[in-house]
């Protein structure tokens, strides 16, 4: 195995080859997560694929940018469906600022995430119970993004992040009975489909019937969109893992 400028990194060994451990090739491991590590004879890691993606990002890989350099790797498509050599679309943090990612099209961009401002909260559907986490590590040599899977086992404690102003989402079941704030928290914490709920409090209205409205999501969230209170906006509380909602502004944790 070679790198780019030739440099062999790693062989097997030859046909009466030497076993000692003075002349053994680094060895190579394939981990659980497809990263292909080669280590040296002192055992730190030579190479490993993960620092040379191609055209998937996978859990356990990292994006980088060096804020010494600049440099940094990226998601690179392929030049077709049946052809894996380098396409025009790339995907990495950019080299501009590193708080957000970008999306180019050769050497212009294309498209962008919203800028990061320390925390971030999005909605994916995956399958049931799978949570996805994203890390950011900003370190004086470098900043990188990584996502990890839960492997299927959904978190036993949940909180809600309150998302103000609120157009929420489509595709709701209203929750039947007057009920407190608390309850409809506990109502959707209850129910390992829920993935947001929204209450209001019915009794300065001139609604007949129900004192309150409590309203939850099952499943993929929906065309939301925050339109500001001016816009009859509404306090959204989406789920997630009790650990993240212990470290973001706005939280209830069941």
């Amino acid at each position: 195995m070679s790198d780019a400028d030739g440099r062999v990194l790693w062989r097997t060994p030859g046909a009466g080859g030497s076993s000692s451990s003075s002349s053994s090739p680094p060895p190579a491991l394939l981990t659980n997560e497809g990263n292909l590590v080669v280590r040296s004879l002192n055992g730190t890691v030579a190479w490993q694929s993960f620092d040379h993606p191609t055209d998937t990002f996978v859990p356990g890989m990292k994006v980088r940018l060096s804020h010494l350099t600049g440099e940094g790797n990226r998601i690179v498509s392929w030049k077709s469906p049946g052809d894996p050599a380098p396409g025009p679309f790339s995907y990495g943090l950019d080299p501009g600022t590193s708080l957000q990612l970008l999306m180019w099209n050769g050497t212009r961009p294309y498209w962008r995430t919203p800028v990061w401002k320390g925390y971030a909260v999005a909605s994916m559907y995956l399958s049931a119970g799978t949570v996805l986490y994203t890390a950011i590590v900003d370190t004086e040599e470098e900043i990188s993004i990584a996502f990890t899977l839960s492997g299927g086992a959904a978190p036993t404690r949940v909180g809600f992040v309150a998302m103000p102003t609120m157009k929420v989402p489509d595709k709701f079941s209203l929750d039947t009975g007057n009920r407190s704030a608390g309850e409809c928290a506990a109502r959707c914490a209850a129910n390992c489909s829920c993935e947001a709920y929204a209450y209001a409090n019915l009794q300065s209205s001139s609604a007949k019937g129900e004192l309150s409205r409590c309203i939850v999501w099952a499943g993929e969230l929906v065309d939301a969109q925050m339109i500001g209170p001016r816009w009859g906006g509404e306090t959204l509380y989406l789920r997630v893992p009790v650990a993240d909602a212990s470290t973001s502004p706005g939280i209830q944790s069941s």
